[in-house]
């Protein structure tokens, strides 16, 4: 299932959600049972162990048939798709990963049915293929515009490498955040941002792009079509960061979107730039 690693993180993100949220102007929607249901409900369900799975990302046609039922506000809405059960969940469930080519992931619960966050979040962080203090595999990517990028010629910039894709609804939540948080704050910095978007086409991507550029989220953005460039550095798992310092070094990964990731990531880009400053 492509989606595991996006359902396991939305779960990280719907535990800290808060109707305060900055990226508020993203309509959430959570539907259980054919029925949109509120925030307040789910945080009823999710206490009372009813949450088997959830689905937060749909292809286009997928939320066609959405919009068919619920409204045409639904395709620019981040959707969760609640799957529920009435038993009590036991303090470990085996997640199936069967078809994917990751490892099992355990979702251990506390004494309260709570899920064991850090320990979750221990497991997402881990299906890299390199580590922080290792270098970053060179390559050679291409924009949407037609431009070409090298890695290794910018040697000296401090360089965020973003991976995302079009169906990703985290990922598309931490593009409303990325304009403000850290393209405006690094402006004129030697500073640069490599979106690439794993498995998709160019004609795809340019699309989505287009589509986005109208809420205000206009940047150049990679397309990796056969993953020649992804699976070089990890295997599942998005969003996923990576921020590699003035000597090629990886200084900071991170996986998933919540409430504070962006500002972490702009943090160390920060410290990055200052080590050499």
């Amino acid at each position: 299932m492509k989606h595991i690693y996006t359902l396991l993180i939305f779960i990280l993100f719907l535990f800290t959600f808060s109707s305060n949220a900055q990226n508020s102007e993203i309509k959430k929607v959570f539907i259980a049972n054919g029925k949109i249901i509120t925030a307040e409900e789910v945080a009823t369900l999710k206490k009372e162990g009813k949450i088997k799975s959830m689905k937060v990302s749909q292809t286009d046609k997928e939320k066609e048939e959405l919009a068919k039922i619920h409204g045409d506000f639904i395709k620019d809405s981040f959707v969760a798709i609640l799957t529920l059960h009435s038993d009590k969940p036991s303090n470990e469930e085996n997640l199936d990963t069967k078809g994917t080519n990751t490892k099992s992931i355990v979702i251990k619960r506390n004494a309260d049915g709570k899920i064991d966050k850090s320990d979750l979040e221990n497991q997402l962080t881990n299906p890299v293929l390199i580590k922080e203090g290792e270098q970053a595999p060179d390559f050679t990517a291409n924009y949407t515009n037609g431009e070409k990028i090298n890695l290794s010629d910018l040697k000296g910039k401090v360089v965020l490498l973003n991976f995302w894709a079009t169906w990703c609804a985290p990922c598309l939540m931490e593009f409303h955040e990325i304009p403000s948080k850290i393209l405006e704050r690094f402006e004129g910095k030697e500073f640069v941002f490599i979106p690439v978007a794993v498995k998709e086409s160019k004609e795809k991507v340019a699309g989505k792009m287009s589509k986005l550029k109208q809420k205000g989220i206009d940047f150049p953005v990679v397309y990796d079509p056969n993953n020649e460039i992804g699976s070089q550095y990890f295997t599942s798992g998005i969003p996923k960061n990576f921020i590699i310092d003035q000597n090629g070094e990886i200084v900071y990964i991170s996986t998933g979107y919540n409430e504070t990731s962006v500002d972490k990531i702009a943090d160390k880009i920060e410290e990055t730039l200052i080590k050499v400053n």
